[in-house]
């Protein structure tokens, strides 16, 4: 599983790629996702454990910089319940959906006239970087079986250009080159040795 999982990181460079949980924390990165939320994050370090959901829906540098928040983070919220283990949250992830969901300016946007969360199992996100903007759409693919319980708690998120600016763009930001130590301690992928594994579930009682 380990090297199957190296493998699919590895062939999407120089696009970012990760592995979550169940709950969306990161187990594992390939190096343009570390370039692109060490980008967004710098100069804080990249936080350990990472959550996607927290880092994009909750106040902070990540969230600062998606142009499209209004519309991201409903589809987020739809995506974390459509993709639960199971049709069934574990406890904890409920807790944190709940937590998020009951915010007062998700709550705002959960409700707005405008929203319409896809059902799809694509959701398309603007990053301001800087002097850059790039639009990456991401799809987020279930690994295993129902009869792999292990394995089907890992979720595998890829990233793709949506557009040809976004390609120059990105290609403009790997071959800038770090301009420290920390940047390029980021290139190299902070993320990557971490283990692919998750925690055993723990559904929520109806």
């Amino acid at each position: 599983m380990e090297e199957a999982l190296a493998s699919m990181l590895e062939q999407h460079e120089p696009y970012p790629a990760v592995v979550m949980d169940r709950g969306w924390n990161v187990l594992r990165a390939n190096r343009g996702a570390s370039r692109l939320f060490g980008t967004l994050l710098a100069p804080d370090p990249l936080p350990d454990p990472a959550n996607v959901l927290r880092l994009m829906i909750e106040p902070g540098p990540v969230r600062a910089a998606v142009v499209n928040w209004s519309s991201v983070a409903p589809a987020l919220l739809e995506r974390a319940a459509r993709e639960a283990v199971a049709g069934v949250f574990d406890r904890e992830t409920a807790e944190l959906v709940r937590r998020l969901r009951s915010r007062p300016d998700v709550s705002a946007v959960l409700t707005g006239p405008s929203v319409t969360a896809p059902s799809v199992p694509v959701i398309d996100v603007q990053f301001a970087l800087g002097d850059l903007e790039v639009e990456l759409f991401s799809v987020v693919s279930a690994i295993g079986t129902p009869t792999d319980v292990t394995a089907q708690e890992l979720r595998v998120e890829d990233f793709f250009p949506a557009n040809q600016p976004t390609r120059d763009a990105w290609h403009q930001l790997t071959t800038a080159g770090p301009r420290s130590a920390r940047e390029r301690s980021t290139a190299e992928g902070p993320w990557s040795s971490k283990q692919a594994t998750s925690s055993s579930p723990h559904p929520v009682d109806d």
